[in-house]
């Protein structure tokens, strides 16, 4: 995790992603992460789904699972109708 995407609140979901998987408006994006926690956070596309960022719910998500600088979250894409995602996270420390 760059400093960005743990103070500002938002995340950007890179371009490729958003092309393919966000072509149907989605809102809400729901993560996982293995303990059973779920987070439902919003979702903003832009330049017709081209662009997005994950924001409203996201601060929420980086406080609970206490990320740090340098921290990988690694998400996948588990159920696309539903639009959940499981998140792998590996500390830096």
């Amino acid at each position: 995790m760059c400093a960005s995407y743990l103070q500002l609140g938002f995340v950007h979901v890179p371009a490729a992603f958003a092309t393919q998987y966000l072509k149907h408006a989605v809102k809400k994006v729901i993560i996982r992460v293995s303990d059973g926690r779920r987070w439902k956070i919003h979702c903003i596309t832009k330049d017709g789904y081209k662009r997005a960022k994950l924001s409203e719910g996201w601060a929420k998500f980086v406080s609970d699972n206490h990320l740090s600088k340098g921290d990988i979250c690694v998400f996948k894409l588990v159920n696309e109708e539903r639009f959940v995602m499981k998140a792998s996270i590996v500390r830096v420390s």
